[in-house]
């Protein structure tokens, strides 16, 4: 639940009264609201921090690759600018979120041209490899390899919403 220290975060208090779909004690997951395609969901931190990278990483990874897996039943994948300078409609707050929408059949290392592209053989591995301050892009399918660009201030608004309504497998 929402502590004094957060009241004042306009994610949390809209999204912690969302349906959650799954949660455990650090994250959950939720439908979102204004969906970029069908079956998109939103993983966020109940804790607020600029990135999912600076929360609890071994509790991230259980509730996305073992028990959203299974709550699912098909193939995700999973999207996280982390660390923000800004969030469209929250008015600048910053807060720890990650897009999960079905499958992307593509070549993912090649979606974000803006930086050099990392890979990593998961999820976890990708996360141990952020950088600890600067905003970071990761992305992968769930289960697979993953990439990261870090250092992507300058990188365009909205560019995950845009890759993804380019690219979504419909």
């Amino acid at each position: 639940m929402i502590n004094n220290n957060e009241k004042n975060n306009p994610f949390l208090t809209r999204i912690i009264y969302e349906e959650q779909i799954l949660e455990n004690d650090s994250f959950g997951i939720v439908k979102d609201i204004e969906p970029i395609v069908p079956e998109h969901y939103l993983f966020y931190s109940k804790k607020w921090l600029p990135s999912i990278s600076d929360c609890n990483i071994d509790s991230a990874i259980q509730l996305l690759e073992k028990e959203f897996t299974k709550y699912i039943c098909k193939p995700y994948a999973y999207f996280e600018r982390g660390r923000a300078s800004f969030c469209t409609s929250m008015h600048g707050v910053l807060h720890g979120h990650g897009h999960l929408v079905p499958y992307f059949k593509q070549d993912m290392s090649e979606l974000f041209p803006y930086g050099q592209v990392e890979c990593y053989p998961s999820l976890y591995d990708a996360y141990r490899h952020v950088c600890s301050d600067g905003q970071y892009l990761l992305w992968g399918n769930i289960g697979e390899k993953f990439f990261i660009i870090n250092n992507v201030e300058n990188m365009p608004k909205r560019t995950i919403r845009n890759t993804i309504m380019k690219y979504y497998n419909d």
